[in-house]
């Protein structure tokens, strides 16, 4: 009898540590959707429009501004592996490249993550 009891215990107290970590894990994606937000807003109508066509395929590439709104936001998408940073000259040309990097200019491609998962991401941020 006592090994029955023992082994509800240990269920219970699992089920607790289960829901404890399901909890938090929803408050960090909340946060983090928050976060993803407040981003989100800064941009214009515009900005978004220009991700929200990137991030329809992988390897599509955007140009932003350091510093800028995009600049913020594309960068937590780096962070979180939906763009990655890329080297303006791949695509600019060796030529140009070290004039746009003086101007403060950055390019970021989206990674195929980005691509599967971002449209949704985007679009339910669209919605609040």
């Amino acid at each position: 009898m006592k090994g029955f009891h023992m082994k509800r215990f240990v269920r219970g107290v699992a089920a607790v540590v289960l829901l404890a970590a399901s909890a938090m894990a929803a408050s960090v994606a909340m946060a983090e959707d928050a976060v993803l937000a407040k981003l989100w807003s800064d941009l214009s109508a515009q900005d978004q429009a220009v991700l929200e066509v990137a991030a329809a395929k992988a390897n599509n590439w955007i140009t932003t501004t350091k510093g800028s709104a995009n600049d913020k936001l594309w960068s937590e998408l780096e962070t979180r592996g939906y763009l990655q940073h890329m080297s303006l000259a791949e695509h600019y040309g060796e030529n140009a490249a070290p004039a746009m990097e003086a101007a403060g200019f950055k390019a970021f491609s989206v990674t195929w993550k980005g691509a599967k998962e971002l449209p949704d991401i985007l679009k339910d941020m669209g919605k609040h």
